[in-house]
């Protein structure tokens, strides 16, 4: 189980709070939440102190909700913080993406 899940994360960037205070449990977590075409599966890498990679298995509509999961890959190991909003236009492969990141961050 990890020491600090992305609410609490999400919850702390709201806050201007530091992080470097909490770390992650090493490893690979995967999880999963209902998109618009199927599941969206994240395959979640972390080290002690960061979200290291994440990789999805989905059937999201090609150009709009698999864009989406893509661009809110980069987002996450960019900021290492939850997406604040969804991807304008892939709302429901936006919230399926961020449902599974806490799964897998839980």
């Amino acid at each position: 189980m990890k020491k600090r899940t992305v609410m609490l994360l999400a919850a702390m960037m709201m806050l201007g709070c530091s992080t470097t205070a909490y770390a992650y449990t090493p490893g690979t977590y995967d999880a999963a939440a209902a998109g618009r075409n199927g599941e969206v599966t994240l395959h979640v890498e972390f080290d002690e102190d960061q979200i290291v990679n994440i990789t999805a298995d989905h059937e999201e509509t090609e150009g709009i909700g698999s864009t989406a999961i893509e661009e809110l890959i980069a987002q996450v190991l960019d900021t290492q913080a939850l997406p604040a909003d969804a991807v304008s236009g892939a709302t429901v492969s936006s919230n399926a993406f961020i449902e599974a990141l806490k799964d897998a961050a839980a």
